[in-house]
């Protein structure tokens, strides 16, 4: 069985956070090198998609569908680059990612699972997600039909949670899920890393 690939998405436009948030320095990485130095050990490859600006070593660039047009465009973009194959979805904002969680999140979904999200108290992380290669055409459907919110993709597919319980129970932290929207977001005990 081959490994997953990992989707980084960067080609929001951080309209909370003020300037491209990809290219951030948290610690001595942008929040984007510490993304995929966190997943490239879990997957074949890290495909980023949209955003402007120097590529972590490893990464391929795959073009947005549309600029700025949102994570269903980029799921897709980059489903077409890589067809066939699960993938790890994750918005380029995670800077305290780390690697145990995310091969923890890639295991195996049950059958009749498309999807895990992690849960933070009530929030789903979609954008820290591990998808089956079987959810690519619903993308492709959803996009002919005008669905662009990841959010209603998911409403209509099986889907696995992982709470912090699980997290705990597995020995990992949840607070590495923690994204940054904005500049107040940025952890000070962890600039360092």
């Amino acid at each position: 069985m081959s490994r997953p690939v990992a989707f980084v998405l960067a080609g929001g436009q951080s309209r909370r956070f003020g300037c491209d948030k990809a290219q951030v320095q948290v610690g001595h990485r942008t929040m984007l090198d510490h993304v995929v130095a966190a997943v490239q050990p879990v997957v074949d490859a890290v495909a980023v998609v949209g955003g402007v600006g120097a590529l972590p070593d490893g990464a391929q660039p795959v073009p947005d569908l549309r600029p700025g047009g949102g994570a269903v465009l980029a799921v897709v973009a980059a489903n077409r680059a890589w067809p066939g194959r699960d993938w790890l979805l994750l918005g380029c904002d995670l800077p305290y990612l780390d690697t145990s969680l995310l091969a923890w999140l890639a295991r195996p979904l049950a059958e009749s699972a498309l999807v895990r999200l992690p849960v933070l108290g009530a929030r789903h992380q979609y954008l820290v997600s591990f998808w089956s290669a079987a959810a690519a055409p619903v993308f492709e459907t959803g996009l002919a039909q005008g669905i662009e919110s990841l959010r209603a993709i998911v409403r209509t597919l099986r889907t696995e949670l992982d709470d912090e319980a699980a997290m705990l129970a597995a020995g990992l932290d949840p607070a590495c899920l923690a994204d940054v929207d904005t500049p107040a977001d940025l952890r000070p005990d962890r600039q360092s890393s």
